[in-house]
């Protein structure tokens, strides 16, 4: 803690990933943590929490949404998926625009791609063909 208040260390970023047991007012869990305790006592350097509820407020908040370029799709699929010839591809980028612009999801498939040997065209048809059969047992 003493380092990242330290006034030359500027350039340093922390991350608190899925914070998704805080302790707030009505939450009675005991396992629930005060992220408090943890962050710097500072206004230099970064930090980054992310979590699923609405209810945690520990800085400003900055909402993810899609993202409106496909070449910004064809991006995170290219850097996740380690794969060349990615922003060329006409198959990538119909399963980005499939995959709606959504940061997560490319992201899950991009890392998805890089740790098996399926073609883009092969994915978006398995992809294709799950959403279809979950459309179709759902009520």
């Amino acid at each position: 803690m003493r380092w990242l208040e330290h006034a030359k260390n500027t350039r340093w970023l922390m991350v608190f990933d899925n914070y998704d047991r805080p302790k707030v007012p009505g939450n009675t869990d005991p396992s629930a943590v005060d992220i408090q305790q943890y962050l710097p006592k500072v206004y230099h350097g970064s930090i980054i929490v992310t979590t699923r509820l609405s209810n945690v407020n520990v800085g400003p908040r900055i909402r993810v949404g899609k993202l409106e370029n496909v070449g910004d799709s064809l991006q995170i699929l290219s850097n996740a998926s380690r794969r060349e010839g990615v922003m060329d591809d006409p198959t990538a980028a119909e399963l980005a625009k499939e995959l709606d612009g959504l940061p997560l999801a490319l992201a899950t498939a991009g890392a998805y791609l890089d740790q098996v040997s399926t073609s883009f065209a092969d994915y978006l048809r398995l992809y294709r063909a799950s959403w279809l059969k979950l459309q179709q047992t759902s009520p």
